[in-house]
């Protein structure tokens, strides 16, 4: 143990989204000069936004292994956005739905996507559901909210001025899991027809019903335009840990440096004890200010002390554990030449977007350079990528029984490096070269059966042989149901208020200045913009007297 104490004025754990910014916005807005350290437990900053450029990040050419997209109405990403110079100028258009020959492959049948007459002739269901999936959805959350004389919302803020007034039946709306409150309204073949062409099997489970009114409404039955940034995501976390270090310092971000434990430090008025692990040794620092910038499963991994033990606080593991976390899984296959360009479906041809179908592989993603995209300009280069399979909750389980162990998986990403250093000229069209290439954790070469597999499923959803859907340079996945992340993405449990969670939990231990931050406790879960909301929250509790930047004004943060 190093014996050696340091003292800082904010602690931050995590270097995802939430912990940058807030190491951010501290640093930029005090008015002071502030000691902040971020300790972040892996080899790189971005938590659960994670990019793989196989051509380089100026081929326009990415798989976004975790978060991926974002759309206008949400303001404090769109806004960090415009604040970051590196930023600006790289926000594409992310390619989802409604575009030429994407295709749904349901019950054994192939139809052109958005088909619903074809769709619903699959299913037993009652007269008047037999209608495209998200309308039947808007049916049941226009139903709920007329019997409690509301209409739908159109932003994050009016939905939550509405939550707390719905009732169904006699109880609260957010009591209710939503699985069940569908199951009052739906058959049980309408709800396997919605589960099935969602291409999400989370978004209809029992997490809380008006949680999921408000997230179905605002990023699926409205369809927004999508967007993304032309060299990745996760260009924001690499822009945000650039602003710190150049406001703090080089050694103000400290990666492979795991929190065991934090303790009581009755030196500080609640300050707290960190008990680190850093190359092999333990190292413990004093924070005035402690911000817990994971998820849940990660809060869960501390080990226990009397400052934060939820075993004995009961309490706090009610907070801690009103938020449920999902699996996420993203297979790619990365091809010298588009052949699902070239087959198409009922001879459109198949550019960008997403199919979806019932099979293991559920949603599957098209993507070709950004050259290719009208008004790009330049050529359109051959190669491309596949994203095979995004998918989550129990198809996860499918593709974890062909994942290498743990004892395999050094093996295996050292073969995927080999790999990627081979073709990297290939793809990067030769302007970019290097000697050396690491990929990033949390993606690992694909076994071959886990390809085999994938391949099966593509030729069942393209209609042709296996043997028309050919071997790939190479795939790989990312699995983010493994440790520390424990899932893809949070939804809050039913009986769960978030009105009143939300603040309790960024500040969850009376007398201790120890604040959360993340997407898993955020009124807008799974995205970007929930990470940010509530780091914004921590940062103005924070900086009390500091009145935000001008560029905040009229952002909204939710409860």
């Amino acid at each position: 143990m190093n014996n050696q104490i340091t003292t800082v004025d904010y602690a931050i754990v995590g270097a995802g989204v939430s912990g940058l910014y807030t190491a951010w916005r501290l640093l930029k807005d005090s008015g002071t000069k502030p000691t902040v350290r971020v300790f972040e437990q892996g080899d790189r900053v971005g938590g659960r936004l994670l990019t793989w450029n196989p051509g380089g990040d100026e081929a326009g050419f990415r798989a976004e292994l975790g978060g991926m997209r974002f759309f206008e109405k949400q303001q404090l990403v769109r806004g960090l956005i415009g604040q970051l110079d590196q930023l600006k100028g790289q926000e594409v258009p992310f390619f989802a739905d409604g575009h030429e020959g994407l295709i749904w492959r349901l019950r054994g049948l192939r139809m052109n996507a958005g088909d619903a007459d074809t769709a619903t002739s699959r299913y037993r269901l009652r007269p008047g559901e037999d209608i495209a999936p998200f309308t039947l959805l808007n049916r049941v959350i226009d139903k709920v909210l007329k019997q409690n004389g509301q209409v739908t919302p159109s932003d994050w803020k009016g939905w939550d001025e509405v939550k707390p007034k719905l009732m169904y039946g006699e109880r609260n709306l957010w009591e209710l899991g939503f699985w069940n409150l569908l199951a009052n309204e739906l058959s049980t073949e309408a709800y396997k027809y919605m589960v099935d062409a969602f291409g999400y099997y989370s978004l209809a489970l029992n997490w809380n019903a008006a949680e999921a009114f408000q997230n179905v409404s605002l990023d699926f039955t409205q369809k927004p335009e999508y967007k993304t940034l032309s060299k990745g995501f996760d260009q924001i976390p690499k822009a945000l840990k650039a602003q710190v270090e150049q406001l703090g310092g080089a050694d103000c971000i400290q990666l492979n440096t795991t929190l065991v434990r934090f303790e009581a430090d009755d030196t500080r008025p609640g300050g707290v004890l960190l008990v680190l692990e850093r190359n092999g040794g333990t190292e413990q620092v004093r924070a005035k200010h402690l911000v817990l910038a994971m998820p849940r499963r990660s809060l869960e991994l501390l080990e226990p002390s009397p400052a934060f033990n939820l075993r004995i606080n009961t309490k706090l593991r009610e907070l801690v554990r009103s938020s449920r976390s999902y699996p996420a899984f993203k297979l790619f296959l990365l091809y010298e030449n588009r052949w699902w360009d070239q087959k198409g479906f009922r001879g459109q041809p198949i550019r960008h977007g997403r199919s979806v179908s019932d099979l293991p592989i559920r949603q599957t993603y098209y993507m070709r350079p950004d050259a290719c995209e009208a008004g790009r300009g330049g050529s359109c280069p051959d190669y491309g990528l596949i994203m095979a399979s995004y998918d989550d909750s129990v198809a996860v389980d499918f593709w974890q029984g062909m994942e290498p162990t743990d004892l395999d998986r050094s093996i295996v990403k050292e073969a995927l490096a080999e790999l990627l250093k081979k073709h990297f000229r290939n793809f990067s069209g030769g302007r970019q070269q290097r000697r050396e290439w690491r990929p990033p954790p949390v993606l690992h070469l694909a076994p071959i059966d886990m390809i085999d597999h994938a391949r099966e499923q593509l030729a069942i959803l393209h209609g042709v042989k296996v043997e028309e859907v050919p071997q790939p340079t190479y795939g790989a996945f990312a699995d983010w149901s493994l440790d520390p992340f424990g899932g893809g993405w949070h939804f809050w449990e039913p009986q769960a208020n978030p009105k009143e969670v939300m603040p309790k939990i960024r500040r969850p231990l009376e007398g201790r200045n120890v604040h959360i931050t993340g997407e898993a406790y955020s009124g807008a879960q799974g995205w970007v913009e929930g990470a940010l909301t509530t780091a914004e929250h921590v940062v103005r509790n924070l900086l009390k007297d500091k009145k935000p930047p001008k560029w905040l004004e009229g952002i909204y943060l939710g409860w």
